[in-house]
């Protein structure tokens, strides 16, 4: 899920000082969430989804199709999504996407 949630806020253009402030948390614990030191709750997850405007259910799609990236006996909507979350980190690996 952190990779996904610091992925996903890359995408939509949010510098991390800029999301900890949408989100209503410090800058340390939205970094902590985003490097796996600390669980993103219900509530974080709801708060993204308000601040991006995309569904809590597309958020937790989008991570386990990052995360169960092995598994070739996925349904169509994980392999598309799992194509979508590569393409973003491959973007922001190659330095396309600014953290």
């Amino acid at each position: 899920m952190s990779e996904t949630l610091k992925l996903l806020r890359i995408f939509f253009g949010y510098k991390s000082v800029e999301m900890a402030k949408k989100l209503n948390i410090s800058q340390s614990f939205l970094s902590e969430v985003e490097n796996g030191k600390k669980n993103a709750t219900l509530e974080l997850l709801n708060q993204y989804s308000k601040v991006l405007n995309i569904k809590v259910s597309t958020i937790v799609l989008l991570s386990e199709s990052l995360e169960n990236d092995k598994d070739s006996k996925k349904d169509i909507k994980h392999n598309i999504a799992g194509i979508g979350m590569r393409v973003l980190k491959i973007l922001k690996e190659n330095g396309e996407l600014d953290d």
